[in-house]
């Protein structure tokens, strides 16, 4: 009886243990891992402002544009890029730039291959 009595107090103590640690990562903001989660409020026209540390980690400057990617139920913010930015984005040392030419060369050769 005593061991029984023993278990239910550890168990008590336990549950107790975890609803504070609940409690905390709430009033700290954070999930279950610690990671640091931020929080907006959406208004009746479904506009948000984003936290400034969100504004910050995507170097985000007013007029900026940002993409929302759907992840399984979860959504991802990105910075939207220029197409002025992706210049040299597939830039391999050693590799010499193509032109327009060979590029259309190749994919009609591409195509070609593909329709035989």
């Amino acid at each position: 009886m005593r061991s029984r009595r023993r278990c239910k107090e550890k168990l008590e103590f336990a549950l107790q243990m975890l609803k504070c640690n609940a409690i905390k990562r709430k009033e700290m903001n954070v999930d279950e891992w610690g990671r640091d989660m931020q929080e907006s409020t959406v208004t009746a026209k479904g506009q948000t402002t984003l936290p400034k540390d969100v504004r910050a980690a995507l170097h985000l400057q007013p007029g900026d544009k940002v993409r929302y990617l759907l992840l399984d139920g979860e959504v991802r913010i990105l910075r939207a890029r220029s197409v002025g930015e992706l210049e040299g984005a597939l830039k391999r040392s050693g590799q010499k730039p193509v032109t327009l030419g060979e590029m259309e060369a190749a994919i009609t050769a591409g195509a070609t291959d593909q329709a035989e």
